[in-house]
């Protein structure tokens, strides 16, 4: 996956809107300056946090043993994301069969990481992806399906939030993935397939009501 694409993609279109917010509020324009690496670099703020700061890695970014990817007895994975909730982990030590550890306060269970998550793990690859699912979604705790390409697709939670969006047929009639955002004021959509190098140039500029001179040289 183009991490770096779709990072720095991302807050460019972030830093725009801030742009366009700016200028309606001061008048004046300005010059957007973003890197690449300089987008990574920020996704990266959790674990640099320590390195800048001169602390060891365990003090910011503790291991969680409730939280992370577990094997189930079909090969299928699920993910828990229990970390400081202790009514959470209580929850999950008793429906799993790990009652004697529901105890362990948060301190104890960064101590014991590594043991307490070999339990568990042992415990959850005795049933199936779906015998979980119903229990912790009875339990209410944090969790949720590792899902293969496919299975994103279809998922029908996806599908009732508009997540994909399908083109006319005089524009191809393929699937496209739509961007998450969802207003109550509009609905938002895709209106065109992804555009070849340069192929709106004309059309978008022309919206903006440059001249026939400006156009040819701002290509």
């Amino acid at each position: 996956m183009p991490v770096a694409d779709l990072a720095s993609g991302t807050l460019a279109a972030f830093g725009v809107v801030s742009a366009l917010l700016a200028r309606e509020r001061t008048g004046h324009g300005c010059y957007i300056d973003l890197a690449m690496t300089d987008s990574l670099v920020s996704w990266m703020t959790p674990y640099l946090y320590a390195s800048l700061n001169g602390r060891p890695m365990a003090e910011v970014y503790e291991e969680e043993p409730g939280y992370g990817t577990f094997s189930c007895a079909d090969n299928k994975v699920i993910t828990l994301s229990i970390a400081h909730e202790d009514h959470y982990w209580q929850a999950l030590c008793r429906s799993t069969g790990l009652a004697h550890l529901a105890s362990a306060s948060h301190q104890d269970r960064v101590q014991h990481a590594c043991d307490y998550r070999a339990q568990l793990s042992a415990a959850i690859a005795e049933e199936t992806q779906d015998t979980w699912a119903d229990l912790f979604n009875m339990i209410e705790i944090p969790w949720g399906y590792v899902l293969d390409l496919n299975d994103v697709a279809r998922d029908p939670q996806l599908r009732t939030r508009d997540l994909f969006v399908r083109l006319s047929p005089k524009d191809g009639g393929e699937w496209h993935v739509n961007q998450p955002l969802q207003f109550d004021c509009y609905k938002t959509g895709i209106r065109l397939p992804s555009p070849k190098l340069g192929e709106h140039t004309q059309e978008i500029l022309s919206r903006c009501e440059s001249s026939a001179t400006a156009l040819s040289g701002e290509r």
